[in-house]
């Protein structure tokens, strides 16, 4: 009887010990368990639409890093335009804009345990633009720049290793004069949308 009694009690402690465990798990969509519970990487794509001198331009977004303590990503970016923009201050209609820029990624996370949670992106690179056309003509040249840019996303726990995440930045550039364009045509809002993929 003693026997009975004392496996009550440990089944009991260890029944309450594993609902706490689950209880402080991550919430996701489909309700999947953590792997690991202080650190881990992840890679993201983003599709980005925003503006350069009132032109349409679509971007993509490559970013990578190493999670730590859930909260803080260290990394790096990487985005392009993916259509020939044309700017209506350029003089000559037959060639377009290439936008791309690369450098370093910081990325703060709050609550990423919750379902629905926020994370702030903060890109610090060089950007680069460039005009040029179908027949390649270098003497068009190049410009480089500093770039800063904000962000604010609202991301969604889809699954243990997939995350949704949508949201807005501002582009902030350092001093430009390449042909028409100047700072204020290349800084300006950006949307994205995108998924997270990693070990969180």
């Amino acid at each position: 009887m003693k026997l009975l009694a004392l496996f009550i009690i440990v089944f009991s402690a260890f029944s309450t010990t594993l609902k706490a465990q689950e209880d402080a798990q991550t919430k996701t969509l489909f309700g999947q368990k953590e792997i690991f519970k202080n650190s881990g990487f992840m890679l993201s794509s983003n599709y980005a639409i925003t503006s350069f001198a009132d032109a349409h331009a679509s971007l993509l977004s490559l970013r990578g890093g190493v999670i730590l303590n859930k909260k803080l990503t260290l990394g790096a970016f990487y985005n392009f335009s993916l259509n020939n923009i044309q700017p209506k201050i350029e003089t000559d209609p037959i060639i377009y804009l290439d936008y791309q820029a690369g450098g370093a990624l910081l990325e703060y996370t709050i609550y990423s345990d919750r379902l629905i949670h926020f994370t702030f992106p903060l890109f610090i690179g060089v950007g680069q633009i460039e005009m040029d056309n179908d027949l390649g003509d270098s003497a068009l040249g190049e410009e480089s720049f500093l770039l800063i840019e904000p962000s604010a996303m609202v991301e969604i726990n889809l699954h243990k290793h997939v995350r949704f995440n949508i949201g807005t930045g501002y582009r902030f550039t350092g001093p430009i004069e390449y042909r028409n364009f100047n700072q204020s045509n290349i800084s300006g809002l950006s949307g994205y949308v995108g998924l997270k993929f990693g070990i969180f």
